[in-house]
């Protein structure tokens, strides 16, 4: 008999998005402007259950704002005990109100989208005060034993405050442990100026420096989009928790077709599925169409976590 072909390696990491609610309303994105998409929490807990069948050692809820939805300390719960890292990205605005509820669930990681100091980050995310309302939640995450970092969307009305986002981690009782710059995708009025660009790049290196000194491993390259070889989908996927669909990565899900969906098959179906063999390949060889509008910020970023993953084991 000829011998079957080896079971697919379960994702090390996997970005779960809830849904696209929202309560801020950012230039760069348009899940505020989207319906309201939510499902039942037994829908939720259906497809956490069938992802952790083989289980991953990480899983990241992300959206819209994860916080937004009043179960997720059941889901965090759920995932700890099954022994992954649960981690949740967001905004910041309900941090203050709902940490103290997600560490004692089980919360591994936080991870802040913050785009500048003051009037900055409110320009780009849409709120008045919203700043100020994030603030206490920040101060509340430096002071508790989470590992955190921050995720900022670079743009033309940022790019010449990043200095600024520094001095703030400085002044923290613990800053964050890493700072992810990520180049402002698919909005051309938004992307910095080439002179804007030059400077970025001509102080990359300091800002790094000084990341380094306060203990911040700033994740972040030029501010390119480009097609080239890449080994995240061999590790990592993103699942829509209201579709139940899988991709190849946090960047593929905007860009190209899913895996197959887990709302109609098995988990291991789905990410040892040829259409993910496919997908892996080529981006593994630089071939994906898709992989066009990502940046070696975000790669970095995703190979970041997996040897943090690495070494926690």
């Amino acid at each position: 008999m000829k011998d079957s072909p080896p079971a697919a390696r379960p994702p090390q990491l996997i970005y779960f998005k809830l849904f696209d609610n929202c309560n801020l309303r950012c230039n760069m994105c348009d899940c505020w402007e989207l319906p309201k998409n939510d499902r039942p929490s037994a829908h939720y807990l259906s497809l956490l259950g069938e992802i952790l069948s083989a289980p991953p050692e990480y899983i990241r809820f992300t959206g819209g704002e994860p916080l937004m939805y009043r179960r997720l300390p059941e889901l965090i719960s759920i995932v700890a005990e099954h022994g992954t890292r649960p981690s949740v990205i967001s905004n910041g605005l309900l941090v203050a109100r709902r940490l103290d509820s997600l560490i004692a669930a089980g919360l591994a990681e936080i991870v802040l989208s913050l785009d500048g100091v003051g009037g900055v980050h409110e320009d780009i995310r849409g709120v008045r005060n919203s700043f100020e309302r994030i603030k206490p939640g920040i101060d509340a995450i430096a002071r508790s034993d989470l590992v955190w970092g921050v995720n900022t969307v670079v743009q033309s009305l940022n790019i010449e405050h990043l200095a600024a986002m520094a001095s703030m981690f400085a002044e923290l009782s613990a800053p964050p442990t890493w700072w992810h710059l990520i180049p402002v995708r698919g909005h051309d009025l938004l992307a910095p100026s080439p002179a804007q660009k030059a400077a970025f790049d001509e102080a990359l290196d300091s800002l790094t420096a000084r990341c380094r000194s306060l203990g911040t491993r700033l994740v972040a390259a030029k501010q390119e989009h480009h097609a080239s070889p890449c080994q995240v989908p061999e590790f990592t996927v993103y699942v829509d928790g209201v579709s139940g669909e899988v991709y190849g990565c946090n960047m593929l899900a905007y860009t190209d077709r899913s895996w197959g969906s887990l709302l109609e098959r098995r988990w291991p179906d789905v990410f040892g599925s040829s259409r993910a063999a496919g997908v892996k390949a080529l981006c593994g060889t630089g071939r994906h169409g898709a992989c066009a509008g990502c940046d070696d910020a975000s790669r970095e970023m995703n190979l970041f976590l997996r040897n943090r993953i690495e070494a926690l084991r």
